[in-house]
């Protein structure tokens, strides 16, 4: 289901298909390049690959054959910019490697590991993971990798040449900046500071939201609307979401003011957002003991330099992207190769600043 305009996400510039090629991809950080031989049309074409012109049968459907040429088609079409978009940039940042003489060493794949880690503890903890604790994710580093792997479909060799890329990129951007001290007390708030578990009903309009409360007055489980009528992805799990911080403008700022306001149980009023309405039910408020701030400073800066690194690398995977040279060769691709150019949206550079 696609992200509602409500959803204000972080890296919402960056695009969903380079942020896909960052986060879970293909990375051909060190294949070496190649200048493919001019075709010529007119060439005769040899008997051996005659023989092999018709598409072998891969496999049967209810007794009909189904060929290799049928089924690439069909992976093209689905995944095909997805992996186009991936190995080109792959390619670029090999290319950008080579040109300012770096070679990626044994310690720059540990600290990207290293880095990927401790970005999946602190955006995502336990759920990311599906482990039960923190203290799991914490003593079982490789679990918690396992676990990212599945979720995104990662295969052991695509996870080793993701993680390739992706310190090929870190080598290229500047290290970040020491952080605000405006910045870390935002992040000590974001971590630290109360949460609030919630479900949410997405609706489209004012009446709509109306007969969600209808509903819920006549006795009807709150879970059961949201599968039934929310238009938001957490819908599909009886609108769940995880855990909002009163301070993070991930979250529109009516709904985190609201949930501040609720006891748990309750049920709000339609609170307008950006597309449509919300209704809420909180389910639980969370404040643990917060350490002081002098205990975790290190921790946070660390996190806050990761995260502005990290744009900076899908800044620059974006330039790289829009920037390769590339000849499609097979007619088949170029459709492929037109939407992933396409989704790239060039519209900030990383020579310009964040708007």
């Amino acid at each position: 289901m696609r992200r509602p305009a409500w959803r204000c996400n972080r890296l919402r510039r960056v695009p969903t298909r380079l942020a896909a090629a960052l986060c879970a991809a293909v990375a051909a950080g060190c294949a070496p390049q190649y200048t493919p031989e001019p075709w010529d049309p007119e060439a005769p074409t040899p008997a051996n690959e005659q023989a092999q012109t018709a598409s072998p049968t891969v496999l049967l459907v209810g007794g009909q054959a189904v060929t290799r040429d049928q089924v690439s088609a069909a992976l093209l079409e689905a995944g095909g910019p997805d992996a186009l978009s991936e190995l080109v940039l792959g390619r670029a940042v090999s290319e950008r490697l080579a040109q300012r003489g770096v070679v990626l060493t044994e310690e720059d794949l540990a600290q990207e590991r290293g880095a990927l880690l401790q970005e999946l503890r602190q955006r995502s903890g336990a759920a990311e993971a599906g482990a039960d604790t923190e203290a799991d994710l914490e003593a079982d580093p490789e679990a918690l990798l396992a676990a990212f792997r599945a979720r995104r479909g990662l295969s052991a060799a695509r996870f080793a040449e993701l993680e390739t890329r992706n310190a090929g990129l870190r080598r290229l951007v500047p290290p970040a900046s020491s952080p605000s001290e405006a910045s870390i007390l935002r992040r000590y708030d974001l971590r630290y500071g109360p949460r609030y578990l919630a479900r949410i009903v997405a609706v489209s309009s004012l009446p709509e939201a109306q007969e969600v409360l209808e509903r819920l007055d006549e006795g009807e489980p709150f879970a059961r609307l949201a599968r039934e009528l929310s238009t938001d992805p957490s819908g599909e799990v009886g609108g769940s979401l995880p855990a909002i911080s009163g301070v993070d403008t991930a979250w529109p700022l009516a709904m985190r003011q609201a949930l501040a306001e609720m006891a748990p149980g309750a049920v709000s009023a339609p609170i307008a957002v950006e597309g449509g309405y919300l209704i809420l039910q909180l389910e639980a408020s969370i404040a643990d003991p917060r350490p002081p701030l002098q205990e975790v400073r290190g921790e946070l800066d660390r996190a806050l330099r990761l995260e502005a690194e990290r744009l900076a690398m899908r800044r620059l995977a974006r330039d790289l992207l829009l920037d390769a040279s590339v000849m499609v060769i097979d007619p088949d691709l170029a459709p492929a190769w037109r939407r992933a150019r396409d989704s790239a949206e060039p519209g900030e550079r990383a020579g310009q600043p964040a708007r």
